[in-house]
Formats: structure tokens, C-alpha cells, sequence
């Protein structure tokens, strides 16, 4: 076997057991944040070498963005539309306030700051976890 074909494996099986864990933890999206921890904990604490094809990772982002998107409606995307100005003034607020706490913390820290500011940056975990990747010079 060549050895993307065992990294992989090995990534399949360490999500799946990490799915596994999180059902019988009566943890909430199991089979989301399961995976992403046992993979996490594994290429991080293991020092494990994973690979995951590129297709497989968008084909599951893919998957997971429709089930997300599958629940609006038009009466939802009224709501929305009301609380528009709301959210805006949030977000934007809630992006400063990581900015600043970011920086604070790579200071104490001594940590480099796009490394801090990717893990303080509020937003779907599996989008930090594939931004970590793909932008270099970030642990």
C-alpha cells in the first residue's frame, strides 16, 4: 500500500472512532465535532501523519452546507432581513474585539499573531480547521 492510501486510513479510522466516542458521549453533532477532535487529537498530541483528499474534505463541506442551508425558508430569510443593521453592527464588533484580543494574547503568549487571530476568530470550526491548513505559517 502506498502511503497516502495508510494516512488516510488512518484518518478514516480515528474520525470514525472519534464519531463513535462522541454518540456514546451523548455529545451534541457527533459525527461533526467527533471526527475533528479524534483527528485533531491525534495529528496534534499522536503526532500522527493524516491525509484526506481534497475531494473528500470539499465533498464533505459540501454535505455539510447543504444540510445547514436545507433549513431556511422564506419566512426565516424575512427574519433576517429584519435584524440585518443588528447583525452587521455585531459582526463587525465581535471582529475588532478578536483583533484586539488577539493581539493581546500573542504578546503574552508569545505566540505569532495570524496563528492567534485564526483561533480567536469566532465561525464554523471545520472552516478554521481547513483555513489553519491552508494558509502557511499557522500551527
Amino acid at each position: 500500500m502506498n502511503e497516502k492510501l495508510l494516512r488516510f486510513a488512518a484518518c478514516l479510522i480515528s474520525a470514525l472512532l472519534g464519531g463513535g466516542i462522541f454518540v456514546l458521549l451523548h455529545m451534541p453533532l457527533p459525527w461533526l465535532l467527533g471526527p475533528i477532535a479524534a483527528t485533531m487529537i491525534g495529528s496534534n498530541l499522536l503526532k500522527l501523519k493524516f491525509y484526506c483528499p481534497v475531494f473528500i474534505r470539499n465533498t464533505g463541506l459540501l454535505l455539510i452546507g447543504y444540510s445547514m442551508g436545507a433549513s431556511f425558508t422564506g419566512n426565516v430569510l424575512t427574519l433576517i432581513a429584519a435584524q440585518l443593521p443588528w447583525m452587521l453592527l455585531m459582526t463587525v464588533m465581535t471582529l475588532l474585539f478578536c483583533f484586539f484580543l488577539a493581539y493581546v494574547n500573542s504578546k503574552i503568549a508569545k505566540i505569532d499573531y495570524l496563528t492567534i487571530l485564526t483561533g480567536s476568530m469566532p465561525g464554523a470550526f471545520s472552516q478554521m480547521i481547513n483555513l489553519g491548513e491552508e494558509i502557511e505559517g499557522i500551527n
